[in-house]
């Protein structure tokens, strides 16, 4: 069951619009008493009675719908037949401070309206609560009437480590919830790792990004079971050498800090498969730390400040399979190391040449450089999309033609002046973009193509072969 912040807590402490609320099941004016069930019935209070949501609400003022109203939560609770009053029924709540009242109803039929609908309510558990974007400053009381809570979403309030008053709930009492799996915590205010999360033994995820956290405590080495960590959008530039303890965690998400290199802890972390270092502070791409990480594929290290990789003895390699280095500052890339890579973005860096492999290669994306060249070797079978537009480049690669599997070539906005005839008979070819460019001609017939989208807008052409699309299908 998921519960969202108005089943939980209003901003002003009461229950909201109670009389024309849409969540009220039940209501109605009944003999109530609290806690004491040993008194005659003419010694009880006619009180109003609401059945709203996940909570029985009673006033607390006699013949009053507009007093201070009682909140009792109902999940997990009792709702039991009191045998010595007729109509009688018992509403408890759970927990070690659990309530009880008594409500004496007028009819049969009434009193069994609310045990079939109360009974309902009191025997669901609460697993998941979102209370994201409700400009909290502290936790709710009401957050902590049931302890069962799997899920729990705080994202984007104003949570604080310490909050005032001091009667306020803390984040240190998150650590009741010894049944908790996933926490978001991220886009508050904590300024501080909040150590309380690192004592709930259950936690396979937690987020904690966009916070000003400054560094890692090494205590949350002791999260064993952690599968999740996300830290992204902090000020971190170091992790605790404790985070090769936690043996469960396969996925850490460091973009947007402060790191200058890669943190060495990640090379003990077996389990990640993913490197996820964009927007940090990196100058320099040193492949000696990947070497010693075979259990990385994937590689995104966008915009950073990379100008080089750097590769002293260096072997090939094998098991980086994705490469993403857009967005940094690369003046040639030579990425034949990464002899099984299959996607390659290194869009929008200042590339003049660049190297591949072409073994496994499926994807490639290079534009908006400056290449004059452009090299894989060997002809690349398995690539289907190609996207080399925005360069220099004059001539399109020989190589090109010879990629058997090639689906989407996009070679718009460079300075190439004729397309080889034999591109267009290209079997897997559905897609050519070569506008911005200076053709001052196209081959007389395009026979045996299969290309359904053509572009060779903006560039010098007279006109079109008068036969260019007559065998075209």
């Amino acid at each position: 069951m998921t519960v969202s912040f108005p089943d939980l807590v209003e901003k002003s402490g009461k229950p909201h619009s109670i009389g024309s609320s849409e969540r009220i099941q039940l209501s109605g004016m009944y003999n109530v008493r609290k806690g004491k069930i040993h008194l005659p019935v003419n010694r009880w209070t006619r009180r109003q009675a609401i059945l709203c949501g996940t909570c029985l609400i009673v006033s607390s003022v006699k013949e009053s719908q507009t007093g201070k109203m009682h909140v009792l939560p109902l999940i997990g609770g009792k709702v039991e037949e009191v045998k010595k009053h007729q109509h009688c029924l018992a509403f408890s709540s759970s927990g070690p401070q659990s309530q009880t009242y008594y409500i004496c109803f007028d009819n049969f039929t009434e009193y069994l309206r609310w045990l079939r609908q109360a009974s309902k309510v009191a025997s669901q558990r609460i697993s998941s609560v979102d209370l994201s974007c409700c400009s909290l400053e502290h936790l709710p009381a009401n957050l902590f009437y049931s302890q069962d809570l799997t899920h729990l979403n705080l994202k984007q309030n104003f949570l604080r480590l310490n909050p005032t008053p001091s009667t306020s709930r803390a984040l240190s009492e998150l650590q009741r919830f010894t049944k908790l799996k996933s926490l978001n915590l991220s886009n508050n205010n904590l300024g501080d790792f909040p150590l309380a999360v690192c004592s709930i033994p259950t936690l396979t995820e937690l987020n904690v990004s966009c916070n000003a956290l400054r560094s890692v405590p090494a205590v949350v080495g002791e999260m064993h079971n952690l599968q999740t960590f996300l830290l992204d959008g902090n000020f971190l530039q170091s992790l605790p050498d404790e985070l090769e303890h936690m043996h469960q965690l396969n996925y850490v998400s460091l973009s947007f800090n402060e790191f200058t290199d890669i943190p060495g802890v990640l090379e003990k972390l077996t389990a990640m498969d993913k490197l996820c270092m964009a927007g940090n502070c990196m100058d320099t791409l040193n492949l000696q730390v990947l070497k010693r990480m075979p259990h990385i594929k994937h590689v995104d290290l966008r915009l950073n400040s990379i100008r080089r990789l750097e590769a002293s003895e260096i072997d090939f390699l094998h098991h980086v399979t994705q490469l993403d280095l857009r967005d940094n500052k690369l003046g040639e890339l030579d990425a034949t190391v990464f002899n099984n890579v299959e996607v390659l973005h290194c869009e929008r860096n200042q590339l003049v040449t660049l190297k591949i492999s072409g073994y496994f290669l499926k994807a490639l994306y290079a534009s908006a450089n400056e290449l004059v060249h452009l090299d894989v070797y060997p002809v690349p079978n398995c690539l289907a999309y190609m996207d080399i537009s925005r360069n220099h480049l004059e001539n399109l690669p020989e190589w090109v033609c010879d990629s058997r599997k090639l689906e989407v070539l996009d070679v718009g906005h460079n300075q190439i002046r004729e397309l080889p005839a034999r591109l267009f008979y290209n079997s897997s070819l559905r897609k050519l973009l070569a506008g911005h460019n200076l053709l001052g001609r196209l081959p007389d017939r395009l026979e045996r193509t299969q290309v359904e989208v053509l572009d060779v807008q903006h560039n010098q052409l007279l006109e079109l072969p008068s036969n260019l699309l007559l065998k075209a299908d």
